[in-house]
């Protein structure tokens, strides 16, 4: 949740004025190949980031960050303090993502929507919170999503950057510990919360089981085996393994990607195409086909249509 502290509608431009002197005291980070915050950070893989004027606040970690590019630079401030391999570790600037883009189809498709798109990169998030946002974000649109996680994070602690503070999202502890907002919040989702938060309180969830496992074993065991989990789908648990996980060969199916593939791909859809949802099973065989198809980085072509197909613009 971001929340600018209480100032006066005169104290506006000196706040603005302080972000901009700030931008010349930043930690700097060279890029070796381009980067896009807007793409990468609006993208909706990631929730509670801001933009402000030209730079982007969100959480690190644990710390409010603000960050900015420029050029080849990508600069930083962050509370409490981070360090550069913070910064590295959270955009997988560890990833040769030139080397990747390389290892997808030739096709003149594949290969226009890379270009157009270059600069966005998935983000490593933390597991428990990229989970608590991917079981809430079921049937509901991104602008939802961060509303609900604001008001759940609301009596949360908060991390402050420069007079705007966010707050965390609850940990397993403190969800079980916390009164529902009210009485019909999240419906049923709310239950999930509770039951997952449950599970990492008495160790019958290991993240690093999960993490250890290959992408199959780790797809299969969160929907049918001992690390199944009330809520999640298999769309989800694709969500949740990519950036949470890094099992860059999950490839999460949305309608904006299903979509997608119906338009572009349409030798890998197997289903009729008119359909709003696919069954377990139909997931289960587009999933693979385009898992082949688009190789072991396809999690990150998926994010490349998935952002071509919720803008709505055409290709050049």
């Amino acid at each position: 949740m971001l929340t600018k502290l209480k100032t006066s509608p005169n104290d506006t431009k000196n706040l603005f004025r302080n972000l901009l002197l700030l931008k010349h005291l930043l930690k700097k980070v060279r890029l070796n190949e381009t980067l896009s915050l807007d793409l990468t950070l609006g993208s909706g893989q990631v929730f509670r980031w801001r933009k402000i004027d030209d730079s982007w606040l969100g959480p690190i970690k644990g710390s409010a960050v603000l960050l900015r590019c420029n050029k080849n630079v990508l600069e930083f401030r962050s509370n409490p303090e981070l360090k550069e391999d913070d910064i590295r570790w959270f955009f997988m600037l560890d990833l040769d993502y030139r080397r990747v883009l390389d290892t997808f189809p030739k096709d003149q498709i594949t290969q226009s929507i890379m270009k157009k798109y270059n600069g966005l990169r998935i983000v490593r998030q933390e597991p428990w919170d990229c989970f608590i946002a991917y079981i809430i974000s079921s049937g509901i649109s991104i602008i939802a999503i961060e509303s609900v996680l604001d008001r759940l994070s609301a009596s949360s602690s908060s991390i402050c950057e420069n007079d705007y503070c966010i707050r965390l999202i609850p940990q397993p502890n403190e969800l079980l510990n916390m009164k529902r907002p009210t009485a019909k919040f999240l419906g049923r989702k709310w239950t999930y919360l509770v039951d997952f938060a449950k599970r990492i309180v008495n160790g019958s969830l290991d993240f690093e089981v999960i993490r250890k496992q290959s992408y199959q074993d780790a797809w299969s065991a969160l929907l049918y085996g001992k690390s199944h989990i009330k809520g999640i789908g298999p769309k989800v648990a694709d969500c949740v393994l990519l950036f949470a996980f890094e099992k860059m060969e999950a490839f999460p199916i949305d309608r904006w990607v299903f979509r997608g593939l119906a338009k572009y791909y349409p030798s890998l859809i197997d289903v009729n195409p008119k359909k709003t949802g696919l069954t377990v099973k139909g997931y289960e065989r587009v999933s693979e086909k385009a898992r082949n198809y688009f190789g072991h980085y396809a999690g990150i072509y998926q994010e490349f249509l998935f952002e071509h197909m919720r803008s709505g613009s055409d290709l050049s």
